[in-house]
């Protein structure tokens, strides 16, 4: 099989991609949700997700937060993990970031749009302990 210059170039990444990642930590937190802060004031919230946090040797993570397709690019402390996305429906920007203190599992998840909008979700996050599936 031959490969073009954007093969080759593909191939190249994706190999670099991977052999960086074998060293790669993986931390998988379920975050349960309690109450959101908004312009109208604070309201009760149920719900839990599961994110993944793949952080490099370096500090630097990129972290999944399932139902969402965009990742969170950002860092992890001994202290906090830190991420922030931004992302477009319809032709709106919006923006995420999510912190976590490692030491009491709270979280911080704020959710908004350029323009001001937006809100604040709090909770708390534990290890994943293992698949239930």
């Amino acid at each position: 099989m031959r490969l073009n210059g954007w093969q080759k170039i593909a191939f190249v990444l994706s190999s670099v991609w991977v052999t960086g990642n074998v060293a790669a930590e993986q931390l998988k937190l379920i975050c349960t949700y309690s109450h959101t802060v908004d312009e109208n004031g604070q309201s009760a919230t149920t719900g839990e997700k599961l994110l993944t946090v793949t952080k490099s040797g370096n500090g630097h993570a990129v972290i999944k937060k399932q139902g969402l397709g965009a990742e969170f690019v950002g860092n992890v402390s001994e202290d906090e993990i830190r991420g922030e996305t931004e992302y477009q429906i319809g032709g709106v920007t919006y923006r995420e970031t999510f912190d976590i203190n490692r030491f009491t599992g709270a979280f911080t998840n704020t959710f908004g749009t350029r323009s001001g909008a937006g809100l604040v979700h709090y909770g708390k996050c534990r290890p994943a302990s293992t698949a239930r599936f």
